[in-house]
């Protein structure tokens, strides 16, 4: 599956930016603004690391819009790691979507 160039979440419509160079440092692989909706992911990491980020990051839109914000990132990633095994091991595979910048 392609990421999307943007995902509704709720009521609210989040662009997907993917774009090479995003971060410098080691272990940051995307981010999610939500007073500017969008959700930004870093394209120079292994595929399975992108679709790892895009869920996390899916994740941390939903916390924000249904949840009040309450989940901790180590809760966040241990579902986001989860709900990626889970897809992974039925055949859904996430791919680079086109490179903005």
């Amino acid at each position: 599956m392609k990421i999307p160039e943007s995902i509704k979440i709720g009521g609210h419509t989040y662009k997907v930016i993917a774009k090479l160079g995003l971060w410098r440092e080691a272990g940051n692989h995307g981010e999610s603004l939500h007073n500017l909706q969008e959700i930004r992911l870093e394209t120079l990491q292994h595929s399975e690391m992108l679709g790892a980020a895009f869920i996390h990051e899916i994740l941390h839109c939903i916390d924000r819009v249904y949840n009040n914000h309450n989940l901790t990132e180590d809760v966040v990633d241990a579902i986001a790691e989860g709900l990626y095994q889970v897809l992974n091991d039925l055949g859904v595979t996430f791919t680079e979507p086109d490179r903005e910048g």
